[in-house]
């Protein structure tokens, strides 16, 4: 008998995105394994940053969901020393600026092609949302040294 393969953490993340979950949340959920979190746990942590936070379409959710996996991953106990702040905000424009040289931008809105805040959400079947992710996602591997194929 072959053993089923679990689903990269891109396919994850961008599956979890087309069920309805945001894009921070497909990207924590990809990752909670990794985080030491279930899914629900995930998915609470997430639940306020869709729409490039709170629907403010700034930051896109997939890179401050990426910016929460390295921040847990790396971030410590306690109240952290200057130079445990200054690796992980260094971790995090390893995969933010990357992201953003590759899409133009890391803002939500800019990436939706909208003009304001008012405007409609367009339809998710033109939203580059899966792409965005996958991008982030990947990069996020990069930059935890973890596996592609995981």
């Amino acid at each position: 008998m072959v053993a089923s393969r679990e689903p990269s953490r891109a396919m994850r993340a961008v599956d979890c995105h087309r069920q309805g979950y945001n894009c921070a949340q497909g990207v924590l959920i990809a990752f909670a394994r990794d985080m030491g979190l279930d899914e629900s746990q995930a998915t609470r942590l997430g639940a306020g940053l869709g729409g490039g936070v709170g629907q403010m379409r700034e930051v896109c959710g997939a890179v401050v969901g990426a910016s929460i996996v390295l921040g847990w991953i790396n971030g410590g106990e306690g109240a952290p020393t200057p130079e445990r702040k200054q690796a992980i905000y260094e971790s995090v424009r390893r995969v933010g600026e990357p992201f953003e040289q590759a899409e133009g931008t890391l803002n939500c809105m800019r990436l939706l092609g909208l003009t304001s805040r008012a405007d409609p959400m367009p339809p998710m079947d033109v939203r580059p949302c899966d792409r965005l992710i996958e991008r982030a996602v990947t990069l996020l591997e990069a930059e935890l040294g973890l596996d592609h194929e995981r």
